[in-house]
C-alpha cells in the first residue's frame, strides 16, 4: 500500500463521493461530530470535512487508517468502498469482521450485547478454596 491514496481529481471521482457519504453516514450513526471523528482519527476537522464531501485529491495512508479505526471499520474499508464493496466492521475484542450493518440491525445487536453483559455481571463469582486473604499467612 502506498502512503498517499490518489483520486482522479478534485470533485471529479464519484467513488470518493460514495466514500464520503458512507463515512458521514457511519459518523452520524455513531453520534460523532466531525471534530470528535477527527480527534479519534488523529487528523484535522477540515480533513474529515473534505473526506465527507469527496473533494480531496489525495489522503495520507495514516489518515485513511485512522478514520477507519475511529469508525470501527477494518483498515482496508475505504479501499473496499472505492472498489464498490461494503466496509467491514471490527466486531468485539475477538477481531471478527462483518459487513457494516444497517442502523436497525446494529441497535438490535447492541441490545443483545447489553443483555449478555448484564447476565455476566449477575453471574455468581466464587473464590477457589485457599485463595482468600484470611487463609494466607
Amino acid at each position: 500500500m502506498s502512503n498517499v491514496i490518489p483520486t482522479s481529481g478534485v470533485g471529479s471521482d464519484s467513488r470518493w463521493q460514495r466514500v464520503g457519504q458512507q463515512v458521514r453516514s457511519r459518523r452520524l450513526a455513531l453520534r460523532l461530530t466531525q471534530f470528535q471523528l477527527a480527534t479519534a482519527a488523529a487528523t484535522s476537522e477540515p480533513t474529515v470535512r473534505a473526506l465527507e464531501r469527496g473533494r480531496r485529491v489525495s489522503y495520507m495512508q495514516s489518515t485513511i487508517t485512522g478514520v477507519c479505526a475511529a469508525l470501527g471499520w477494518t483498515a482496508d474499508s475505504i479501499d473496499r468502498l472505492l472498489r464498490g464493496d461494503q466496509p467491514l466492521e471490527v466486531v468485539g475484542i475477538t477481531g471478527q469482521f462483518r459487513p457494516a450493518a444497517d442502523p436497525e440491525v446494529l441497535r438490535r445487536l447492541e441490545a443483545i450485547e447489553a443483555q449478555l453483559a448484564q447476565l455476566l455481571d449477575n453471574a455468581p463469582c466464587t473464590t477457589p478454596t485457599g485463595l482468600d486473604d484470611d487463609n494466607n499467612e
